[in-house]
């Protein structure tokens, strides 16, 4: 089974619903799920994911993160692409240190209970590398044309730099054609958005569309 721990964001903000019409245009991967995320790990496989891996993972996550509400608050201050075959274009986002350390012990746990990452088939990075490589990608394009049109968008679009706030941390469980959201392992969904809120984000997303 292969696998994967992203961090959500709440819909009910100005940047996510920018990010998400930029996806729509840009990211050929929309369609395997249009749930924002930005991997906390790199893709792991497991020969079992036992109900036992699934509640040391929560418990891990817990320990670092629940009751703390300062690491919610993710903020991007960089784009940066790879113009490789793929086209990537991405948000590089500076976390904050609950979230890095949560980061390291999840790497750990995972190799702990026999699992290894998906580049070559064994743990090749530290877990410091995987800190400092995380980032969240908005574009996968195809093509020279649509990638270089797409980073100029990126950078007329986005002002930086900007805050997303986390909504939790799910396990995804990768399938031929799909990221599919498997367990939600921390969740902040159900705090609700006042009136208010609600009323003034609806204001400024039309005026998107304008």
């Amino acid at each position: 089974m292969q696998c994967f721990i992203g961090l959500t964001f709440s819909e009910h903000f100005l940047h996510y619903k920018k990010i998400d019409m930029f996806r729509k245009r840009f990211d050929n991967k929309y369609s395997k799920s249009n749930i924002l995320q930005l991997s906390l790990l790199p893709p792991f496989e497991l020969k079992e994911l036992t109900p036992d891996i699934v509640e040391s993972i929560k418990d891990e996550i817990e320990g670092h993160l629940l009751g703390l509400e300062t690491w919610r608050d993710i903020e991007f201050h960089g784009i940066d692409f790879n113009c490789d075959k793929k086209g990537t274009v991405f948000l590089r986002p500076e976390l904050p240190l609950e979230l890095q350390y949560c980061q390291q012990s999840l790497w750990e746990l995972i190799l702990d209970n026999g699992g290894f990452f998906k580049k070559k088939r064994k743990p090749l990075i530290s877990t410091e590398e995987v800190v400092t490589k995380s980032y969240l990608p908005i574009g996968r394009t195809k093509g020279e044309e649509q990638f270089e049109y797409a980073v100029l968008t990126a950078k007329e679009e986005f002002d930086l730099p900007f805050v997303l706030k986390a909504s939790g941390i799910s396990l995804f469980e990768t399938v031929p054609g799909q990221w599919l959201l498997k367990e939600k392992l921390l969740s902040f969904e159900n705090e609700d958005m006042s009136f208010n809120e609600i009323a003034c984000l609806n204001g400024q997303i039309q005026a998107l569309h304008v």
